[in-house]
């Protein structure tokens, strides 16, 4: 984990900006517009191939190169029912699996021919719902498979592990999927060599210029990294106080709610509380924080007197 932590950090100092986060949104309405029967696979086919993110992690490479072998080598009109079918959100990793497994019967004989059709699936959920299904290819297979994370089996097996691996890795550090994917191809590729060591330190000090410089996303993704390294209510105080500055004020109450959590004997964190929630005018949960916030009030006000 420390890896792709390490090399996120050297990604923001290289490059001075994160990786999209979020893909086309224009990509999730043609996908939606061929499920419902609105467009066919060929337009879905040159809106993959003619996307302005290029920088974005999918479509890869292999997964367009197994989009064109299908378009070229099998019938349109059958081949539209079934992709269809395929594209459809699952409904649960079992789904997914199911979908993909049907998928390879339909293929048949071609299966091999078909290239990294199992990729091309996940990438068209990931554009549906990117924080639900993760950016799985070829390279994230390979740094997943170099790391011992998931094993070598076919290729619909392996989808469904790297799948499950990348949205593990994106809960336990915060970064998006899409983001780790990026950073599995540089480490790969030797375009980083991050160290394994722990760089909190240095990240918490790179996070607090560019809060300090203004660039307030790139604060809030490192802070949020920093959060899932290890806990703190100092971070999700200021979390809560960008996401103010922003008018997210229900963000700001679940930073604010998630630090009082973690730290129920702050008298700092339990005020941020009452503040938002006096700025909503949220009148029930601003009685029971003040129910839960006197005591506290009052001990410290007779340590206080005690030590006078």
């Amino acid at each position: 984990m420390n890896e792709l932590i390490n090399a996120y950090y050297e990604y923001l100092t290289m490059f001075g900006e994160s990786s999209h986060e979020i893909p086309s949104p224009e990509l999730r309405s043609t996908i939606s517009k061929f499920i419902d029967k609105k467009v066919n696979f060929a337009t879905v086919k040159f809106k993959l191939d003619n996307s302005e993110d290029e920088s974005y992690p999918v479509p890869s490479q292999d997964a367009s190169a197994s989009m064109s072998w299908l378009v070229l080598n099998l019938d349109l009109d059958k081949l539209e029912i079934q992709m269809r079918t395929l594209m459809e959100l699952p409904e649960d990793l079992n789904d997914a699996k199911g979908k993909l497994l049907d998928f390879e019967d339909y293929l048949g004989s071609y299966t091999s021919n078909a290239g990294s059709w199992p990729e091309l699936a996940a990438c068209f959920w990931h554009l549906q719902a990117p924080e639900e299904w993760p950016v799985v290819n070829s390279y994230s297979m390979k740094y997943l498979q170099k790391n011992g994370e998931i094993g070598r089996g076919d290729n619909v097996q392996n989808c469904i592990e790297c799948i499950m691996t990348m949205n593990r890795l994106s809960d336990e550090t915060g970064i998006s999927s899409a983001a780790l994917a990026t950073l599995m191809y540089a480490i790969l590729n030797d375009i980083f060599e991050p160290s394994e060591e722990d760089i909190s330190g240095e990240l918490l000090d790179y996070a607090e210029t560019c809060d300090a410089a203004g660039d307030l996303e790139s604060a809030l993704m490192l802070y949020e990294i920093l959060l899932h390294v290890e806990p703190k209510s100092d971070l999700m105080i200021r979390k809560s106080e960008i996401y103010e500055s922003k008018g997210l004020i229900m963000a700001a109450i679940g930073e604010a709610e998630s630090a009082v959590e973690l730290n129920p004997e702050s008298m700092k964190c339990h005020k941020r509380l009452l503040s938002l929630y006096k700025s909503k005018k949220m009148v029930k949960e601003f009685n029971a924080e003040v129910k839960r916030y006197e005591p506290i009030w009052e001990k410290k006000k007779a340590e206080k007197q005690g030590q006078n």
